[in-house]
């Protein structure tokens, strides 16, 4: 009612406002004098982001790094899987920096494919062989990132698997997506398991070496291992070869059961092997395997 007679005032209409207000007690009051400051207020962003990274993680039978499966149409042959991750979606990913910025473990692309390939061959043993790390995925502290994985059927009943990352923006109509990894996945029947004589190799490696040297190495290179990625304890040198005592971090264990082969442990495996290379190799061979561009071998 106040609008309307508002807009009836400016455009000349004599308004009675005595007679308006006549059952109505009214009282001045005093205004700012500056321009009002027109602003908008919103959630922090990380926040939001952190709320829908949780949400998706409540769904069924996700895992935190493969995600769910997706059904498109006119893909029935392929297989798509999908999640978001962070700098600090899981936590430990933060733990884990080269040049600097966190970057996407090697480890994880490789928890990734086994883990799909677990979906698929069930009930069999299951190889990921020749992978190949195209680009690295740096995860700033500001962004979503949405990961994707296409495994696409090959001869002899493998799989073809590549890892694509796109950042996660709603308002994405035609988002870029980056491949980051490939390699192929197959099943192999279940095979007896074989037993590992850990004292002779206790026994062959006899040569302790200091591990905060071996992470001061690694910083040296501008690869910067967090507490979550510090899982080397005790390591021993032989001829040829090498064996380490690792362990789970406390904050890992709740999510331990999420996983098949957890990135951390994983990683902290595949750093004792550097130390079993050459010297003119081992540490080139650590950033490159960190940067990406290098062939990973079957495991």
């Amino acid at each position: 009612m106040l609008w309307s007679l508002a807009k009836l005032y400016v455009q000349g209409v004599k308004v009675d406002w005595v007679g308006f207000d006549r059952d109505y007690q009214r009282q001045k009051v005093t205004l700012p004098t500056y321009l009002f400051q027109r602003q908008r207020y919103w959630r922090e962003t990380k926040v939001l982001r952190k709320n829908l990274l949780e949400a998706r993680l409540q769904q069924k039978e996700i895992h935190p790094l493969l995600g769910n499966r997706i059904k498109l149409a006119g893909q029935q042959k392929n297989l798509v899987f999908e999640s978001l991750v962070g700098a600090e979606n899981p936590t430990y990913l933060s733990h884990y920096q080269v040049f600097e910025k966190v970057l996407f473990p090697t480890t994880g692309y490789l928890e990734i494919a086994y883990s799909a390939a677990k979906k698929i061959f069930t009930n069999s043993l299951v190889t990921v062989a020749d992978v190949v790390i195209t680009r690295g995925l740096i995860l700033a502290e500001t962004e979503i990132k949405t990961i994707q994985t296409i495994l696409t059927p090959a001869e002899n009943n493998s799989y073809k698997f590549e890892i694509f990352s796109t950042q996660g923006a709603e308002n994405q109509e035609d988002p870029e997506w980056v491949l980051h990894t490939k390699g192929k996945i197959y099943g192999e029947p279940t095979a007896k398991t074989k037993t590992i004589d850990l004292a002779k190799y206790q026994k062959e490696c006899s040569q302790a070496q200091e591990i905060r040297q071996h992470y001061q190495q690694c910083q040296q290179l501008w690869i910067k291992y967090g507490s979550s990625f510090q899982r080397i304890k005790k390591l021993w040198k032989g001829e040829s070869q090498a064996i380490a005592q690792i362990s789970l971090p406390q904050e890992i264990t709740a999510e331990f059961a999420d996983y098949n082969i957890h990135p951390v442990l994983l990683d902290a495996a595949l750093q004792v092997i550097f130390h079993v290379l050459p010297e003119e190799t081992k540490w080139e061979s650590r950033y490159l395997s960190a940067n990406g561009g290098r062939k990973i071998p079957n495991i």
